[in-house]
């Protein structure tokens, strides 16, 4: 399948901000972390569309998974400044909207909970 014109824009600007963060990844502070965060927002805003466009396309074990493990991690941090805590609440909430359509898809469709793994 052909990338269409939203994949296009998110791969540009995607490696453009990863381009930007080799440039500034020595930098203190949030703005290297940012452009991580940009360049990643970059790929997630496919998946996203994916997953809402065709729920019954990807399996929600790992994602689930993934978004737990993000989420323990935002409580996990012992000193919680902004620096600290960009990533993991990024994560927490990016994995959130791509596991929450597989999940009210297989709630919806009643699928068994055997096939929400393989």
């Amino acid at each position: 399948m052909k990338p269409d014109n939203l994949e296009k824009f998110a791969l540009i600007i995607g490696v453009s901000a990863i381009l930007a963060w080799y440039v500034f990844k020595d930098n203190a502070g949030i703005f290297p972390i940012s452009i991580a965060i940009f360049a990643d927002f970059c790929a997630l805003i496919p998946t996203i569309r994916f997953v809402f466009n065709a729920p019954d396309e990807e399996k929600p074990l790992a994602w689930i998974l993934f978004f737990l493990g993000s989420l323990i991690a935002v409580f996990a941090i012992e000193i919680q400044n902004l620096e600290s805590m960009l990533l993991p609440v990024y994560m927490t909430i990016g994995s959130f909207f791509i596991v929450f359509p597989l999940v009210r898809y297989r709630i919806k469709m009643k699928v068994p909970m055997k096939e929400w793994i393989i």
